[in-house]
This record gives C-alpha cells, sequence and structure tokens, in this order.
C-alpha cells in the first residue's frame, strides 16, 4: 500500500509554490533583510522569548527585551538568570 496524500495538487498550487520558491530565491546575503539591525534585534528577542517559554520560563517578551538592554527586571531569580 503507497502513501496517499490527504490533498489533491492542482495548479493553483503548483503557482503557488513555485511563487514562494522564486521569493526565497530573490533573498541574498546583501538584501535589506540580512542589513537590518533592528529586524536582526527583534528575531533574536523572539528566539530567547520562545525558547524560554518552552522551558517554563514566565518572563514576558518585554522583560526579556529589558535583559538585553541591560534593565532591571522584577521576577523570580532563577526566571531571570
Amino acid at each position: 500500500m503507497g502513501y496517499r496524500s490527504p490533498f489533491n495538487r492542482t495548479a493553483n498550487i503548483d503557482n503557488l509554490c513555485m511563487e514562494i520558491a522564486e521569493l526565497v530565491g530573490s533573498l541574498h546575503p546583501t538584501s535589506e533583510l540580512s542589513t537590518s539591525p533592528t529586524l536582526h534585534r527583534e528575531i533574536r528577542i523572539s528566539t530567547i522569548h520562545s525558547s524560554l517559554v518552552i522551558e517554563g520560563n514566565c518572563l514576558t517578551r518585554d522583560a526579556v527585551t529589558a535583559i538585553i538592554d541591560g534593565k532591571r527586571v522584577l521576577g523570580p531569580a532563577k526566571d531571570i538568570e
């Protein structure tokens, strides 16, 4: 018994996939996304916050931002470490 896909492939799906592939292919090391320090900072904050949530940490995204900025944050010591 072979694999049966849960959806039907259509020309519209193929066209959308090709459009996505072209957009991804247009990104390169000198694109705006790679040179934006603000974007890098936001991605870093989101990544740290997401990891902390997975570990059961109760710090908010704002608290993570404050810690990165070197500000004092109220919260359980184990979470701030």
